[in-house]
């Protein structure tokens, strides 16, 4: 990864030779995925090849049928896949998904549309029960069918912003699961 002083950052991505790239569908046991208090898949995972990407399906397929939260986390990178290719294979989980976490560009490149409220409410006409949406330093909104909440951002000093986004998925899902984000649905 390359930071630069503006806070950008450019990555070069080593997928094929991670371990996730050897997970295959038939890695995937129902009663181990039935063990799991929720799911979350990150779109980057479902943008390495198909052989993962059955494997998450899959996943959220059980994780679906057993009733537990599942959250999708677009991670978008435009330097693995255009958004036409992401909205065909994100489908698959927006049809399960309870709870998608987005950043605005990924909310508005997975559904097509120009506005954050056009592209939730897609979102949330697929049966999405709620969509968090990041913005970064300003912050983060939550948006169900009947609320929106803004929340602005904690004031803290960076040191490095890589793995943020997962920080916040974790923050959300736990949360969820107490119940304290449930109340917006």
């Amino acid at each position: 990864m390359t930071y630069y002083s503006n806070g950008e950052r450019d990555f070069i991505f080593h997928l094929k030779q991670s371990a996730a790239a050897h997970v295959k569908s038939s890695d995937i046991k129902k009663d181990f995925v039935r063990s799991f208090r929720g799911l979350l898949i990150m779109g980057s995972t479902l943008s390495m090849d198909g052989t993962i990407r059955a494997a998450c399906y899959k996943a959220a397929k059980i994780a679906s049928r057993s009733g537990m939260i599942i959250a999708y986390d677009p991670n978008v990178r435009a330097e693995l896949m255009e958004p036409k290719l992401i909205r065909k294979i994100c489908a698959p989980l927006l049809n399960v998904a309870e709870i998608v976490i987005p950043s605005k560009r990924e909310l508005l490149d997975l559904t097509g549309e120009d506005t954050v409220d056009k592209a939730s409410q897609r979102l949330l006409k697929r049966g999405v029960e709620i969509v968090i949406v990041k913005l970064g330093p300003e912050g983060s909104m939550a948006i169900t069918r009947q609320r929106y909440v803004f929340r602005p951002a904690y004031e803290v000093k960076e040191a490095d912003p890589t793995g943020a986004g997962d920080a916040f998925d974790a923050a959300v899902l736990r949360g969820y699961e107490k119940g304290s984000t449930r109340r917006f649905a």
